[in-house]
């Protein structure tokens, strides 16, 4: 999905003094402010991620094991479906 944008922000002192400038004016001077930048992005709505991860029952088990139990695996579980969750990019 390819959207377009627009900035209408003011991003260096050079714009800023620009803009000032176009206020202070009665009469406009040209019919879009100086500092407007117009661009494209694109979307992707959706995204699969594929990994491959390998527990050990054998070196889980103590004495001389992880210890990585049960409720480790369901926590484990429960990080992978919500990894993305709070971490969205904008790139």
């Amino acid at each position: 999905m390819d959207l377009s944008i627009t900035r209408m922000a003011v991003a260096d002192p050079k714009e800023a003094k620009e803009a000032k400038k176009a206020e202070d004016t009665t009469e406009p001077t040209q019919s879009e402010p100086p500092y407007q930048t117009m661009g494209r992005k694109n979307l992707i709505p959706y995204g699969l991620y594929a990994c491959q991860g390998f527990i050990s029952a054998h070196f889980a088990q103590p004495p001389k094991g992880t210890g990585f139990s049960d409720a480790d695996l369901s926590l484990l579980w429960e990080a992978l479906e919500n990894m993305f969750d709070h971490d969205r990019s904008a790139s």
